[in-house]
């Protein structure tokens, strides 16, 4: 039953892989067990509309905490102390990134040729950028 779940999967991690179209160009380079599970999870979870919980969702999926914050054009019943944006701030969003996820070494969840500490965002940034509205962009913002 454990490998019934992308979440718990063990024995079947390839099999997963293959059903969800992974490695893809998202994927890290070289990910360790620990990121090829997140990557299934994350592929496997994304179902849903465009909206912001989705991509909260998407980004919990590979191991990241996120908030996203929307942009709008200044209009003059605005306070005066807010940016003077111009119309295409209607299509900008940024993600907030408070802490990169590190993924450590583990004997239980780990393969022998795992490095001890791996971080990388280059996933995250990947993926919400794929699913992004095309009319949108998209910043991110590392703190």
């Amino acid at each position: 039953m454990v490998d019934a779940s992308p979440a718990t999967t063990q024995n079947l991690l390839v099999e997963w892989e293959n059903s969800l179209g992974l490695p893809d160009p998202c994927t890290a380079a070289n990910p360790s067990l620990q990121q090829r599970r997140a990557a299934v999870r994350a592929k496997w979870g994304a179902r849903g509309s465009l909206t912001i919980p989705y991509f909260v969702a998407l980004a919990a999926n590979l191991g990241f905490a996120i908030t996203i914050q929307e942009f709008a054009p200044f209009a003059v019943d605005m306070p005066c102390d807010m940016p003077l944006n111009g119309p295409e701030w209607a299509f900008v969003w940024q993600v907030n990134v408070p802490q990169i996820t590190t993924f450590y070494f583990s004997v239980d969840r780990s393969s022998v040729d795992d490095p001890l500490e791996n971080y990388d965002a280059g996933e995250l940034v990947c993926r919400i950028g794929a699913d992004a509205p095309a009319e949108t962009l998209v910043l991110f913002k590392f703190s």
